[in-house]
């Protein structure tokens, strides 16, 4: 049997390794910047904004 969840968490994986990317992305065009900080709270920002 199959969780009607599984897709729902590959969703969020899929959005918070975009998050992570472009968190990525942003710090190597500063130069600078707490990226550790920005990739611990992709998976925050993945769940929070899969319900709006």
């Amino acid at each position: 049997m199959t969780s009607p969840l599984i897709g729902h968490n590959a969703s969020l994986a899929v959005r918070a390794r975009s998050i992570r990317r472009n968190a990525l992305l942003m710090g190597k065009v500063q130069g600078q910047g707490y990226i550790a900080q920005a990739l611990d709270f992709a998976d925050v920002l993945a769940v929070l904004y899969s319900t709006l």
